[in-house]
Protein backbone atom coordinates (compact mmCIF):
# COMPACT_ATOMS: atom_id res chain seq x y z
CA UNK A 1 0.00 0.00 0.00
CA UNK A 2 1.71 3.31 -1.29
CA UNK A 3 1.26 6.51 0.75
CA UNK A 4 -2.00 8.12 -0.97
CA UNK A 5 -3.48 4.95 -0.40
CA UNK A 6 -2.80 4.94 3.40
CA UNK A 7 -3.82 8.56 3.86
CA UNK A 8 -7.42 7.42 1.92
CA UNK A 9 -7.57 4.53 4.63
CA UNK A 10 -6.99 6.58 7.50
CA UNK A 11 -9.14 9.43 5.87
CA UNK A 12 -12.16 6.98 5.80
CA UNK A 13 -12.39 7.04 9.28
CA UNK A 14 -14.24 10.06 9.18
CA UNK A 15 -17.11 8.77 7.31
CA UNK A 16 -18.21 7.21 10.09
CA UNK A 17 -18.27 10.15 12.20
CA UNK A 18 -19.88 12.47 9.74
CA UNK A 19 -23.45 11.40 11.43
CA UNK A 20 -22.56 12.94 14.31
CA UNK A 21 -19.60 15.51 14.15
CA UNK A 22 -19.37 18.76 11.95
CA UNK A 23 -16.67 18.61 9.23
CA UNK A 24 -14.50 20.94 11.24
CA UNK A 25 -14.62 18.67 14.43
CA UNK A 26 -12.69 15.67 12.56
CA UNK A 27 -9.18 16.95 12.36
CA UNK A 28 -8.34 16.04 15.82
CA UNK A 29 -9.82 12.47 16.08
CA UNK A 30 -8.23 11.50 13.28
CA UNK A 31 -4.62 13.01 13.79
CA UNK A 32 -4.72 12.15 17.32
CA UNK A 33 -5.10 8.61 16.77
CA UNK A 34 -2.33 8.49 13.85
CA UNK A 35 0.02 9.92 16.19
CA UNK A 36 -1.19 7.21 18.53
CA UNK A 37 -0.72 4.42 15.82
CA UNK A 38 2.38 5.78 14.70
CA UNK A 39 4.16 5.90 17.98
CA UNK A 40 2.34 3.29 19.71
CA UNK A 41 4.62 0.67 18.23
CA UNK A 42 7.80 1.59 20.35
CA UNK A 43 5.92 2.39 23.45
CA UNK A 44 5.33 0.49 26.42
CA UNK A 45 2.51 -1.31 26.37
CA UNK A 46 2.13 -0.86 22.61
CA UNK A 47 -1.29 0.53 21.04
CA UNK A 48 -1.92 -3.46 19.64
CA UNK A 49 -1.70 -4.54 23.34
CA UNK A 50 -4.07 -1.75 24.54
CA UNK A 51 -6.33 -3.07 21.90
CA UNK A 52 -6.71 -6.95 22.64
CA UNK A 53 -9.13 -5.86 25.36
CA UNK A 54 -12.01 -3.94 24.11
CA UNK A 55 -14.14 -3.74 27.23
CA UNK A 56 -13.56 -0.21 28.88
CA UNK A 57 -11.66 0.77 25.91
CA UNK A 58 -12.00 4.40 26.52
CA UNK A 59 -10.13 4.05 29.89
CA UNK A 60 -7.58 1.52 28.82
CA UNK A 61 -6.76 4.67 26.31
CA UNK A 62 -6.49 6.92 29.28
CA UNK A 63 -4.63 4.71 31.58
CA UNK A 64 -2.26 4.29 28.10
CA UNK A 65 -1.62 7.96 27.59
CA UNK A 66 -0.69 8.57 30.58
CA UNK A 67 2.25 6.09 30.57
CA UNK A 68 3.96 8.08 27.28
CA UNK A 69 6.16 10.26 27.25
CA UNK A 70 5.32 13.97 28.67
CA UNK A 71 5.29 15.17 25.09
CA UNK A 72 3.26 13.36 23.89
CA UNK A 73 0.82 13.41 26.62
CA UNK A 74 1.13 17.16 25.94
CA UNK A 75 0.19 16.83 22.17
CA UNK A 76 -3.09 14.45 23.48
CA UNK A 77 -4.17 16.86 26.01
CA UNK A 78 -3.88 20.09 23.14
CA UNK A 79 -6.52 17.96 21.04
CA UNK A 80 -8.68 16.87 23.92
CA UNK A 81 -8.11 13.84 23.42
CA UNK A 82 -9.96 12.10 26.54
CA UNK A 83 -12.85 14.26 25.67
CA UNK A 84 -12.97 12.97 22.52
CA UNK A 85 -13.07 9.38 23.53
CA UNK A 86 -15.63 10.04 26.04
CA UNK A 87 -18.36 11.20 23.12
CA UNK A 88 -16.64 9.01 20.94
CA UNK A 89 -17.97 6.18 23.26
CA UNK A 90 -21.26 8.51 23.89
CA UNK A 91 -22.11 8.00 20.27
CA UNK A 92 -21.10 4.52 20.25
CA UNK A 93 -18.47 5.27 17.48
CA UNK A 94 -15.17 4.63 19.68
CA UNK A 95 -15.06 0.36 18.95
CA UNK A 96 -15.57 1.08 15.26
CA UNK A 97 -12.93 3.48 15.45
CA UNK A 98 -10.39 2.13 17.38
CA UNK A 99 -10.87 -1.03 15.12
CA UNK A 100 -10.10 0.97 11.77
CA UNK A 101 -6.51 2.31 12.87
CA UNK A 102 -5.15 -0.99 14.08
CA UNK A 103 -5.90 -1.78 11.13
CA UNK A 104 -3.58 0.85 9.49
CA UNK A 105 0.08 -0.96 9.46
CA UNK A 106 1.97 2.98 10.36
CA UNK A 107 4.84 0.58 11.66
CA UNK A 108 8.85 2.16 11.44
CA UNK A 109 9.91 -0.68 9.72
CA UNK A 110 7.88 -0.71 6.86
CA UNK A 111 7.11 3.25 6.85
CA UNK A 112 9.96 4.77 7.21
CA UNK A 113 9.84 8.63 8.47
CA UNK A 114 9.81 10.58 5.60
CA UNK A 115 6.53 8.56 4.04
CA UNK A 116 4.87 8.85 7.66
CA UNK A 117 5.97 12.83 7.16
CA UNK A 118 4.14 12.97 3.75
CA UNK A 119 1.37 10.94 5.23
CA UNK A 120 0.57 13.17 8.44
CA UNK A 121 1.16 16.25 5.88
CA UNK A 122 -1.21 15.07 3.70
CA UNK A 123 -4.05 14.45 6.74
CA UNK A 124 -3.28 17.95 7.84
CA UNK A 125 -4.42 19.35 4.45
CA UNK A 126 -7.53 17.79 4.15
CA UNK A 127 -7.67 18.97 7.88
CA UNK A 128 -7.57 22.49 6.68
CA UNK A 129 -9.38 21.95 4.04
CA UNK A 130 -12.35 20.88 6.09
CA UNK A 131 -12.41 23.12 8.12
CA UNK A 132 -15.05 26.11 8.17
CA UNK A 133 -14.31 28.55 9.93
CA UNK A 134 -10.71 29.37 10.16
CA UNK A 135 -8.64 26.89 8.43
CA UNK A 136 -6.07 29.10 6.63
CA UNK A 137 -5.33 31.14 9.75
CA UNK A 138 -2.45 28.86 11.53
CA UNK A 139 -1.76 26.54 8.57
CA UNK A 140 0.44 28.70 5.51
CA UNK A 141 -0.11 26.97 1.89
CA UNK A 142 2.93 25.33 0.81
CA UNK A 143 3.59 27.68 -1.95
CA UNK A 144 3.24 30.36 0.17
CA UNK A 145 5.78 29.28 2.63
CA UNK A 146 8.05 27.80 -0.54
CA UNK A 147 8.31 31.16 -1.32
CA UNK A 148 8.97 32.96 2.07
CA UNK A 149 12.14 30.50 2.49
CA UNK A 150 13.75 31.15 -0.99
CA UNK A 151 13.76 34.54 -0.45
CA UNK A 152 15.04 33.96 3.18
CA UNK A 153 17.61 32.13 2.05
CA UNK A 154 18.58 33.85 -1.37
CA UNK A 155 22.47 34.77 -1.29
CA UNK A 156 23.04 32.07 1.56
CA UNK A 157 24.40 29.19 -0.73
CA UNK A 158 27.89 29.39 0.20
CA UNK A 159 27.96 30.55 3.94
CA UNK A 160 25.20 27.62 4.49
CA UNK A 161 27.71 25.16 2.74
CA UNK A 162 30.57 26.09 5.27
CA UNK A 163 31.55 22.90 7.26
CA UNK A 164 30.68 21.58 10.76
CA UNK A 165 27.89 24.89 10.58
CA UNK A 166 24.95 25.31 12.35
CA UNK A 167 21.51 27.53 11.35
CA UNK A 168 18.74 27.98 13.96
CA UNK A 169 15.43 28.98 12.54
CA UNK A 170 12.43 30.72 14.59
CA UNK A 171 8.78 30.88 13.40
CA UNK A 172 6.86 33.36 16.15
CA UNK A 173 3.86 32.23 14.62
CA UNK A 174 3.96 28.91 13.96
CA UNK A 175 0.56 27.55 13.73
CA UNK A 176 1.03 23.85 12.25
CA UNK A 177 4.23 24.23 11.39
CA UNK A 178 4.60 23.65 7.45
CA UNK A 179 6.92 26.56 6.95
CA UNK A 180 9.48 25.02 9.71
CA UNK A 181 9.22 22.16 8.04
CA UNK A 182 9.92 23.70 4.41
CA UNK A 183 12.73 26.07 5.56
CA UNK A 184 14.60 22.75 6.95
CA UNK A 185 14.04 20.82 3.75
CA UNK A 186 15.47 23.65 1.87
CA UNK A 187 18.44 24.26 3.66
CA UNK A 188 19.18 20.36 3.57
CA UNK A 189 18.85 20.41 0.02
CA UNK A 190 21.62 23.34 -0.65
CA UNK A 191 23.70 22.30 2.53
CA UNK A 192 23.21 18.48 3.50
CA UNK A 193 25.95 18.64 6.09
CA UNK A 194 24.39 21.90 7.62
CA UNK A 195 22.50 20.84 10.79
CA UNK A 196 19.14 23.12 11.56
CA UNK A 197 17.93 24.12 15.40
CA UNK A 198 14.12 24.66 15.09
CA UNK A 199 11.93 26.58 17.12
CA UNK A 200 8.38 27.68 17.18
CA UNK A 201 5.78 29.24 18.95
CA UNK A 202 1.67 29.20 18.67
CA UNK A 203 -0.94 30.79 20.44
CA UNK A 204 -3.37 28.40 19.19
CA UNK A 205 -3.41 24.85 20.95
CA UNK A 206 -4.67 22.76 18.46
CA UNK A 207 -2.23 24.50 15.88
CA UNK A 208 0.05 23.84 18.05
CA UNK A 209 -0.53 20.29 18.83
CA UNK A 210 -0.30 19.73 14.83
CA UNK A 211 2.74 21.23 14.67
CA UNK A 212 4.25 19.15 17.53
CA UNK A 213 2.56 16.16 16.61
CA UNK A 214 3.83 16.77 12.76
CA UNK A 215 7.96 16.64 14.17
CA UNK A 216 6.98 13.69 16.62
CA UNK A 217 5.73 10.90 13.84
CA UNK A 218 8.57 12.76 11.63
CA UNK A 219 11.15 11.90 14.24
CA UNK A 220 12.06 15.25 14.18
CA UNK A 221 13.42 17.49 16.94
CA UNK A 222 10.11 18.91 18.46
CA UNK A 223 11.16 20.17 22.13
CA UNK A 224 11.48 23.42 20.89
CA UNK A 225 8.13 24.16 19.79
CA UNK A 226 6.03 25.97 22.26
CA UNK A 227 2.28 27.34 22.91
CA UNK A 228 1.90 30.84 24.16
CA UNK A 229 0.98 34.27 22.56
CA UNK A 230 4.39 35.18 21.50
CA UNK A 231 3.79 39.03 21.48
CA UNK A 232 2.83 38.38 25.86
CA UNK A 233 4.82 35.34 26.95
CA UNK A 234 7.76 34.83 24.56
CA UNK A 235 9.19 31.29 25.13
CA UNK A 236 12.13 32.09 23.06
CA UNK A 237 12.96 35.38 24.41
CA UNK A 238 17.17 34.67 25.02
CA UNK A 239 17.03 32.96 21.18
CA UNK A 240 19.60 34.81 18.90
CA UNK A 241 18.27 32.97 15.73
CA UNK A 242 20.45 32.82 12.47
CA UNK A 243 16.62 33.34 10.29
CA UNK A 244 13.22 34.26 11.18
CA UNK A 245 10.28 33.39 8.58
CA UNK A 246 6.73 33.65 10.09
CA UNK A 247 3.57 33.98 8.34
CA UNK A 248 0.70 35.60 11.21
CA UNK A 249 -2.69 35.84 10.84
CA UNK A 250 -2.99 39.76 9.69
CA UNK A 251 -6.14 41.52 10.66
CA UNK A 252 -6.21 39.97 14.05
CA UNK A 253 -7.51 42.47 16.98
CA UNK A 254 -4.02 42.40 19.27
CA UNK A 255 -5.43 44.96 21.95
CA UNK A 256 -4.71 42.39 24.68
CA UNK A 257 -1.03 42.08 23.28
CA UNK A 258 -0.65 45.86 23.12
CA UNK A 259 0.69 46.89 26.44
CA UNK A 260 3.32 44.12 25.90
CA UNK A 261 4.56 45.31 22.58
CA UNK A 262 5.10 48.83 23.29
CA UNK A 263 6.77 47.72 26.72
CA UNK A 264 9.27 45.57 24.50
CA UNK A 265 9.93 48.17 22.21
CA UNK A 266 10.08 50.93 24.70
CA UNK A 267 12.60 48.92 26.61
CA UNK A 268 14.48 46.79 24.26
CA UNK A 269 13.74 48.38 21.08
CA UNK A 270 15.58 50.65 18.86
CA UNK A 271 15.29 54.31 19.26
CA UNK A 272 12.87 56.19 16.82
CA UNK A 273 12.35 59.96 15.92
CA UNK A 274 8.60 60.12 17.61
CA UNK A 275 6.82 56.80 19.49
CA UNK A 276 3.38 58.49 18.97
CA UNK A 277 4.15 58.69 15.06
CA UNK A 278 5.59 55.12 14.99
CA UNK A 279 2.89 54.01 16.95
CA UNK A 280 0.29 55.38 14.97
CA UNK A 281 1.44 53.16 11.99
CA UNK A 282 1.97 50.30 13.26
CA UNK A 283 -1.77 50.28 14.72
CA UNK A 284 -2.59 51.42 11.29
CA UNK A 285 -0.59 47.92 9.88
CA UNK A 286 -1.90 45.55 12.46
CA UNK A 287 -5.26 47.09 13.56
CA UNK A 288 -8.38 44.84 12.37
CA UNK A 289 -10.96 47.80 12.09
CA UNK A 290 -12.25 48.05 8.53
CA UNK A 291 -10.48 51.78 8.02
CA UNK A 292 -7.02 50.58 9.33
CA UNK A 293 -7.02 47.64 7.73
CA UNK A 294 -6.98 49.02 4.29
CA UNK A 295 -4.08 51.01 4.60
Amino acid sequence: MNTSEKVQLIWSVTKLLRSEYPQSQLGPIVLAFTVLRRLGYTSTPNFDAVLTHPEHIDDRLVDYIKVLPHDVRDVMECFRFEQQLKQLRRYDMLHCVVQAFAAVDLHPDRVTSVEMGDIFDALVQKVVEQSTESGGEHHTPSGVSRLMVNLLLTGDSDALRAPGITRTIFDPACGTGGTLSIAEEHIAELSPGTETEVFGQDINSESYAICKASRLVKARQFDNIKLGDSLTDDQHSHLKGDYIVSSPPFGRNWSRSESSVWHEHETMGSPVDSVPAFRARATALYCSCSTCYRR
